[in-house]
């Protein structure tokens, strides 16, 4: 079981996004949940993203600030997924 840094529920890992932080200091989407290192998860929707990005979850659980620009663009790659994932459906 896994908790979404969006909106705390604690759900299935399967049933989540996993993000981890490069060490160049990207945000990437862990789609086998495998990668090394820390992950944080949030659920696969906007809401979630929204509410970790405006309480700067993503940054805490890390540990680091993260540039705007990193945030953006994580963003849109996140939103870009779930569009294809609805999509496949």
């Amino acid at each position: 079981m896994r908790t979404c840094c969006g909106c705390h529920q604690t759900k299935a890992a399967a049933e989540l996004q996993r993000i981890t932080l490069q060490p160049c200091g990207e945000l990437r989407l862990d789609g086998r949940h495998k990668a090394a290192g820390r992950g944080v998860y949030l659920c696969p929707n906007a809401q979630c993203l929204q509410s970790a990005l405006r309480h700067k979850a993503l940054q805490r659980a890390f540990g680091v600030e993260l540039p705007h620009s990193v945030l953006e663009e994580f963003s849109r790659r996140f939103l870009e997924r779930l569009r294809e994932t609805h999509v496949s459906r």
